[in-house]
């Protein structure tokens, strides 16, 4: 097995760096999540305490009654928003998990095929990474494709998903 060129190292640390990058925005969008969460706790507790005397709601507890409503509603929709984000977030680190992964199996011989196996993991993701190393037939490759630590694709489904075996 080859030693990794200094391009593929320079490019695992990037993905690290990446990783790293992504965890601290999750964590701030968990920490905005929460403050959310509270804020609508406490909005609710506001409503319930305008809601109280049901039976003789006055105009001005009316009103604000509806402005607490449609904070509520506001806050509903920012944490919606940030929980997609937050989504988001999680799937592009298991992205980036899966390329450091598969980085473990695959060596690659010069900087452009670092280059190309790098572009294959941020733009195409796994599936054409792990396509273009089948289609080479290598030893690295196949034990990448087929080993204890493979991320579930069976090489004969990336056959199925090549354009030219569409139907």
């Amino acid at each position: 097995m080859q030693a990794p060129t200094d391009e593929a190292v320079r490019s695992a640390r990037r993905l690290v760096q990446v990783k790293m990058a992504l965890d601290d925005r999750v964590g701030a969008c968990n920490q905005m999540v929460d403050q959310l969460m509270q804020d609508r706790q406490q909005q609710d507790e506001q409503i319930l305490q305008v809601a109280a005397p049901a039976l003789g709601i006055q105009t001005e507890n009316m009103l604000a009654l509806g402005t607490l409503c449609e904070r509520h509603s506001e806050l509903n929709g920012r944490l919606l928003r940030l929980q997609n984000e937050q989504q988001a977030f999680q799937r592009t680190i298991g992205d980036i998990r899966v390329a450091m992964e598969a980085s473990r199996f695959l060596t690659v011989g010069s900087p452009d095929e670092a280059a190309v196996v790098t572009d294959l993991w941020i733009n195409r993701g796994w599936r054409g990474l792990a396509y273009v190393c089948h289609n080479n037939h290598t030893a690295d490759t196949t034990q990448a494709l087929q080993g204890p630590n493979a991320p579930g694709v069976p090489v004969q489904e990336l056959e199925d998903d090549h354009p030219a075996n569409q139907g």
